[in-house]
């Protein structure tokens, strides 16, 4: 019996194929949602079947314009709670709004997590499941948010299914030297963790490299220079969100002039923003640059759609789970166990798109 009611799924995205294979893994369909504009531009949302005392799971994409989607997201919290009587309001964000903004660097600066948990939070949201944040302290800021312990959020983390890839290349294509490989210093916690995971879990031994910023003698110019091995070595190139792609085209370079025969591109998030076609295309084109992966918390876009080094690490077969175990109050520690993922991935064979990859 559901501990929380009936689930419903609820998607205001453009794109709803998602959701729509969440849904599916469910056992249920996705509720129909119409969002519409008034002729001066505002927002109507319409939620066609009742979610009363139903265990509602709110998806929103992150994609421009990025302002105009979140409102649409508290619309849609004030059509299941005060108009539709849910049991509870959950918002499903793969890529968590404001999740960059965690603390202000400046005077007469905003902290846009701050304002993302405040506002959740007054639209009555309960709960926020999500993965792959940039910033450990989210979660904290959205729970100290208000009364009631705030907005409890389940972080669901990248890294074992990142491990889970990276071990599984490295055992298909018989590589024999390995690094993984961080694009500045910033990201090491998160890249020491992926190489933990391929060390511990499948013994295999993997060393650790990190690109960093320095300056050249006349203290005019920075040049990236490299921690570690990673001469003739496979490199695994871990980051988490993609924007430009800059960091990463200049990471590649370095590695490559340290000596690194090839290497994988691993990316949490395909935010993919403005000019980011000019270093995907460089980095496409590198020889030395066997796949570039991303998870897909938000649709590709442009040439990343549809060129053959770039694939994905689809997430329903996670988020489905996650949801069923929000659903009974279960344990969610086994997700992140990343044998225990691998189960449930084989369980769904990495469902059929071709863009994805295999582990």
């Amino acid at each position: 019996m559901n501990s929380h009611g009936p689930i419903a799924i609820v998607d205001i995205s453009d794109d709803k194929k998602f959701s729509t294979n969440v849904a599916k893994m469910l056992g249920i369909l996705p509720h129909k949602t119409t969002v519409s504009k008034f002729a001066d531009g505002e927002t109507k949302i319409k939620i066609e079947q009742s979610v009363r005392g139903r265990d509602v799971y709110v998806f929103v994409t992150y994609q421009p314009p990025i302002g105009e989607h979140f409102y649409e997201l508290l619309n849609t919290a004030i059509a299941c709670q005060s108009g539709g009587k849910a049991a509870r309001l959950n918002v499903v964000m793969n890529y968590c709004y404001g999740m960059r903004g965690e603390r202000v660097t400046g005077p007469r600066e905003s902290a846009q997590a701050v304002v993302v948990a405040r506002a959740l939070y007054a639209m009555g949201v309960d709960q926020v499941l999500t993965i792959g944040l940039h910033n450990e302290a989210v979660p904290s800021i959205f729970q100290a948010t208000g009364e009631r312990g705030g907005i409890p959020v389940e972080h669901l983390s990248f890294e074992p299914l990142a491990g889970n890839y990276t071990a599984n290349k490295i055992s298909t294509n018989k590589i024999v030297k390995a690094t993984m490989g961080s694009p500045d210093v910033g990201g090491t916690k998160r890249t020491e963790s992926v190489r933990t995971i391929v060390e511990k879990t499948y013994n295999i031994p993997i060393e650790l490299a990190i690109a960093y910023k320095a300056r050249t003698a006349d203290d005019k110019t920075e040049v990236l220079k490299v921690i570690g091995d990673v001469k003739d070595r496979t490199v695994f190139l871990y980051d988490d969100v993609g924007g430009t792609l800059g960091t990463i085209r200049s990471a590649t370079n370095a590695f490559k002039e340290n000596g690194a025969k090839e290497i994988y591109i691993i990316e949490i998030h395909p935010v993919l923003s403005k000019g980011y076609e000019k270093d995907l295309e460089i980095v496409c084109n590198d020889d030395a640059v066997k796949e570039i992966v991303f998870g897909n918390t938000m649709p590709l876009k442009g040439m990343s759609i549809t060129h053959p080094k770039v694939h994905t690490i689809p997430l329903e077969p996670l988020i489905s789970e996650a949801i069923q175990r929000m659903n009974l109050d279960h344990s969610m520690s086994e997700l992140h166990n990343p044998q225990e993922i691998k189960k449930i991935y084989e369980k769904w064979a990495l469902m059929t798109d071709p863009k994805n990859v295999q582990f």
